[in-house]
């Protein structure tokens, strides 16, 4: 679901007595679908940085491949041949609602499998089986003034997104046979469709990131900007500093030292709408409610590794309001990640943060348009 973009800045300081090491950018190309339709890879941009020259082309020529069979693996919009035959990839699993086993890739059951993991985990919060409702919101983020949907068919969507403790039911993984059965959920009146969204993102960067490891030299992946995986290989004198966008005037709202970590970063700012009594209804929807909730502006989450969990649970945190529960959240999922979130104050935006994620900021970059608040 999460499709919005809202770190702002990427500094990449280098700084080598052995050597002159210089930032370099590589955009990712787009993929071509079955029909020749040019598909951005995880429906984003994706690039990576590198301070090396001498290997930036092995990093590429591993990450390349491997960003394109796990985006064809993850799109549930497109088709793709594989060796002259249909790609069963999450597409065509959803055409297959119903009717019996679908073989597959062992890693887009791996996929599925840790996204009913992490559903579970939140307690539905984050839900695979959003999908009809995410396409009944989409259409309406493309400008400032919009309606909100029929609440007829908000309820028709949700009936269709499958409760959490019941997602092994309909959703039967069989990594033995590698068959995905994609059972009819008897409340749907429509059909269910299966979205990774963006958690997606993050699990396949996590995956490139293990990949480009053994080259022993600094990078940086990103993903649209709100999933991030940094490395500093050791020896080399290389920082990554990380900004992110005030939801409110789209300045520096703070800053973060990033060095190795996963980032992942969800926010109200760019794919939204008003509607007619003025309420700002954005991308990120609650599975439970079938509409977004406005209690935060942004949320930043950070930790050691793992780029899909972070951002399975940014848009999971994004509906939960009690700090204890989503503390709770965090614990269960084997993380130690940090938080950063962002609310409306009376006066200006509030900035509230774990004392972790507080000690990387940097205070030369740190706007008074929010007020700094640390919990715990």
């Amino acid at each position: 679901m999460k499709r919005l973009f809202w770190i702002l800045l990427l500094f990449l300081f280098a700084c080598s007595p052995a050597k002159s090491l210089q930032k370099e950018t590589h955009v990712f190309l787009p993929e071509s679908d079955r029909n020749g339709e040019m598909v951005l890879l995880m429906n984003t941009e994706v690039r990576i940085i590198t301070a090396d020259p001498d290997k930036k082309e092995e990093l590429i020529a591993t990450a390349d491949p491997l960003l394109r069979e796990y985006s064809r693996l993850a799109d549930r919009f497109h088709e793709y041949e594989s060796e002259g035959t249909l790609l069963n990839n999450l597409k065509v699993i959803n055409d297959h609602y119903g009717q019996g086993p679908v073989r597959t890739d062992e890693r887009l059951i791996a996929m599925l499998e840790r996204s009913i993991e992490l559903a579970e985990l939140s307690e539905g919060a984050f839900n695979p089986t959003v999908g009809l409702l995410s396409d009944l919101w989409s259409p309406l983020f493309n400008g400032a003034e919009n309606s909100d949907p029929d609440e007829q068919e908000v309820q028709e969507c949700l009936s269709c997104v499958i409760p959490y403790d019941q997602l092994r039911d309909y959703i039967v993984l069989d990594q033995e046979n590698d068959t995905v059965s994609f059972r009819e959920y008897p409340g749907c009146g429509q059909r269910v469709i299966l979205d990774l969204g963006a958690f997606s993102k993050g699990y396949i960067l996590q995956e490139v990131h293990e990949a480009l490891l053994p080259y022993d030299t600094s990078f940086l992946l990103d993903a649209g900007s709100s999933s991030i995986i940094t490395h500093t290989a050791e020896g080399e004198d290389i920082h990554w500093n990380i900004g992110v966008r005030s939801p409110q005037s789209g300045e520096v709202l703070y800053a973060l030292y990033a060095d190795d970590i996963a980032l992942s970063t969800s926010a109200d700012d760019q794919q939204f709408f008003f509607n007619e009594e003025g309420i700002r209804r954005h991308h990120i929807l609650d599975p439970a409610s079938g509409y977004p909730r406005d209690i935060f502006r942004g949320i930043t989450l950070c930790a050691a590794t793992d780029a899909g969990t972070l951002d399975a649970l940014s848009t999971a945190l994004w509906n939960i309001d009690d700090p204890a529960l989503q503390e709770e959240i965090l614990q269960k999922s084997g993380l130690t990640a940090e938080r950063a979130l962002i609310r409306e104050g009376e006066e200006k935006l509030q900035l509230l943060l774990d004392p972790g994620i507080s000690e990387r900021l940097i205070p030369e970059l740190q706007s008074e348009e929010a007020e700094i608040l640390l919990m715990n």
